[in-house]
């Protein structure tokens, strides 16, 4: 290359002139002259060839007999060989990846994905996680924070524990809730009958309650049977089933779902306080004689003179088993008190309508002591109390049950909960009520 007689600019031939051609239909380029063979610029460098993606245009000349084909160049002074070897002065190399695509550090190679993008792995506790452009996040010790390294909705993830590692608390009023060793869950106990769960996780006997037992000195009593009145045969009034015996002197008669079916009674509209003594137990004596009666039903002073406080109508069975089969239809000088039914089994609860989800009642039987009071759960985990009705079902407010995890407390301050579910009969049967 002659470097040292350069041509002044101002003798360079105009763009356009006839020695040039414009560039073909095959987007080949024909040169009306000799290329530099050091790859530099034609024309004192007014034009420079540039690589293109896909690969280097060959240098060419025009055909022979004027048809506008182009051939390459011939090898000799001054002019680039016609072949090349790739990587030496002159000879490009043809570009066959994206010249987007990010390179390692030696600027050769492009870079191959560390991981799945957005990808995350489990390995024993620690998450293994992979960003958008597979480029790996630094690794995640889950039992750092006491957690585990499991799934989440399908995906690898950082668990929380589900309570604190080895704790002991109360998970409600008779049970205890007792947390694994490593967090992931709790095992659930109940008290035993008699006490409760208070502080952290211990239970605690239930004293009774002496003066929570109503008695009456010098009482009357009465004999009754299902066929004097009940003529539809149904419920009572405190809600309990009923099996008719003898419609003309009630031997036989019973209710479902008490201590003693035969051993029954109705109380007096005083003593039977809006439903209160309903499931409650009676203890009557006469005359070196004594019976354990169930309440289960209202005498009404409204329609029954007699029922005035003091009085019980009696079973046909509990009245025999009082007097001694003794004639007649009533006794005076009777004394009673309330006592701890003799119940076999566990506290049962019922739904008035097992299949409805939006409004229910339910009826509370076999409990030992009489129920103070009952409450219903709500979906903030609040508790509200369900008044009892006359009917001896208890109805939360606003017909809601909420969770449907019910909540009863005796006239001792011993608690029971129960987890009902939308089916039909007695339900709970867990836990029954004690005291010391």
């Amino acid at each position: 290359m002659n470097m040292t007689s350069p041509r002044p600019r101002s003798s360079q031939r105009p763009r356009g002139a006839a020695s040039r051609r414009a560039p073909g239909i095959g987007g080949l380029l024909s040169l009306g002259v000799v290329l530099a063979g050091c790859g530099g610029a034609s024309d004192a460098g007014d034009d420079q060839d540039v690589p293109s993606f896909g690969g280097r245009v060959t240098p060419t000349t025009p055909g022979s007999g004027g048809s506008g084909t182009t051939a390459p160049l011939p090898a000799g002074a001054g002019n680039a060989p016609a072949t090349c070897t790739p990587g030496t002065a002159g000879c490009g190399t043809p570009e066959t990846t994206n010249p987007n695509a990010p390179i390692d550090q030696t600027g050769n190679e492009p870079i191959a994905a560390a991981c799945a993008p957005g990808s995350a792995t489990c390995a024993g506790n620690v998450l293994q996680r992979c960003d958008a452009s597979g480029s790996a996040l630094p690794p995640q010790d889950c039992a750092a924070n006491g957690g585990t390294c499991g799934q989440v909705g399908g995906v690898a993830s950082c668990v929380a524990p589900a309570c604190v590692a080895g704790a002991v608390s109360c998970d409600g009023a008779n049970t205890i809730s007792t947390c694994a060793a490593d967090g992931s869950g709790a095992a659930i106990s109940r008290c035993p009958d008699g006490s409760v769960c208070e502080g952290a996780g211990t239970c605690t006997p239930v004293a009774c309650n002496a003066q929570g037992l109503t008695s009456f000195n010098g009482g009357e009593a009465t004999v009754y049977w299902f066929g004097q009145g009940t003529v539809n045969f149904g419920d009572i009034a405190c809600g309990y089933g009923i099996q008719p015996g003898n419609l003309n002197n009630g031997d036989g008669d019973a209710v479902n779902g008490i201590a003693a079916p035969t051993l029954f009674a109705a109380m007096n509209t005083q003593n039977f306080q809006d439903a209160a003594a309903c499931g409650a137990c009676v203890e009557m004596n006469y005359q070196g004689r004594s019976v354990n009666v169930t309440i289960v039903d209202e005498c009404p002073i409204g329609s029954n003179p007699t029922c005035t406080a003091g009085h019980i109508d009696l079973s046909r069975g509990a009245w025999n088993q009082l007097t001694g089969n003794a004639p007649g239809t009533q006794i005076f000088g009777v004394n009673w008190r309330y006592a701890p039914c003799e119940t076999t089994g566990n506290v049962t609860v019922q739904l008035k309508e097992p299949a409805n989800a939006y409004w229910n009642e339910f009826l509370v039987r076999n409990h030992r002591y009489p129920i103070e009071k009952a409450e219903v759960q709500r979906d903030d985990g609040s508790w509200v109390e369900a008044p009892r009705q006359r009917y001896n079902y208890f109805h939360p407010p606003n017909d809601d049950m909420g969770t449907y995890r019910v909540r009863l407390t005796d006239i001792n301050g011993g608690v029971i909960e129960e987890q009902l579910e939308l089916a039909a009969g007695n339900q709970g049967g867990n836990a029954q009520f004690e005291c010391q």
